[in-house]
């Protein structure tokens, strides 16, 4: 059965740095190479590595050997810990009892095993070594606050990572798929254009005059290889080729439709 620690009790020498309103910090010096068997504590706590190289790890959680930076310890919980080469030094932030009814519902966040290697968490434990190093009269005041915005990071972030892994993002199609559906909304697009325009008609109703003008032009490309090249439909048939006079601005004008048809009557 694995040794339950009372408060306060970290397998190291303790520097206590605050104690107060059901909060305990303290300073812990580690020995080197030092290798602290299974054991389980009272009281949940934090553990911020100030200096040196320790890992954790949770045998009745399949959790691996890890390094540690910011690391929550829940009460009850049996773990095993190692410090390295000279040994380490690391901050923890003991809650009682008492403390944990204050929270409510909200102390859920400090029964589960987490670790914190970077983000919001961590830069508020160096400003709470700061203030611990540095005490004065306001120190209650921003202890309290540090320590109660720490557990709504973790909070957080937890669930931020409980997200992730319910609910990844979706992946992005591919892009064979995404070139297919834009050739074929452009094809579509393309096809209006030509039936507003008059263009390759069922009925073969071009504007009069349009038949020379077809005629001297290159038929325009494929509109699939035109959003290859990266334009659209319209913009790349206005380069192409210019858009042929619409029927009712020819008619518009007087005499037009006579004139075309002596220059078509005609000999060369």
């Amino acid at each position: 059965m694995p040794r339950i620690l009372e408060p306060g009790d970290y397998f190291g020498a303790t520097l206590p740095r605050y104690h107060d309103d059901g909060i305990a910090i303290a300073e812990t010096r580690f020995a080197a190479d030092l290798v602290i068997p299974q054991h389980e504590h009272l009281n949940p706590f934090f553990c911020f590595v100030l200096n040196g190289r320790g890992t954790r790890s949770w045998p009745a959680r399949a959790g691996a050997d890890r390094p540690m930076a910011l690391t929550l310890f829940p009460a009850g919980v049996p773990h095993a810990n190692r410090w390295y080469g000279g040994g380490g030094e690391a901050l923890h932030v003991e809650f009682s009892p008492l403390w944990l009814e204050r929270l409510g519902g909200h102390a859920g966040v400090l029964r589960t095993p987490s670790d914190f290697a970077a983000g919001a968490p961590v830069s508020l434990m160096r400003r709470l070594v700061a203030e611990c190093r540095e005490p004065d009269t306001a120190t209650p005041l921003a202890v309290e606050g540090l320590v109660l915005e720490l557990v709504a990071a973790c909070a957080n972030a937890s669930m931020k990572a409980w997200r992730w892994t319910r609910s990844p993002p979706p992946a992005m199609s591919p892009p064979t798929t995404w070139r297919a559906n834009s050739a074929s909304a452009s094809a579509a697009a393309w096809a209006n254009t030509c039936a507003s325009c008059g263009w390759n008609s069922p009925a073969g109703n071009w504007p009069p005059g349009a038949n020379r003008w077809r005629a001297s032009r290159r038929p325009p490309a494929s509109p699939t290889r035109a959003i290859s090249r990266g334009c659209s439909a319209a913009p790349w048939a206005r380069r192409r080729r210019p858009i042929a006079p619409s029927s009712r601005r020819i008619a518009a004008v007087p005499g037009i439709d006579a004139g075309v048809q002596d220059r078509r009557a005609a000999p060369a």
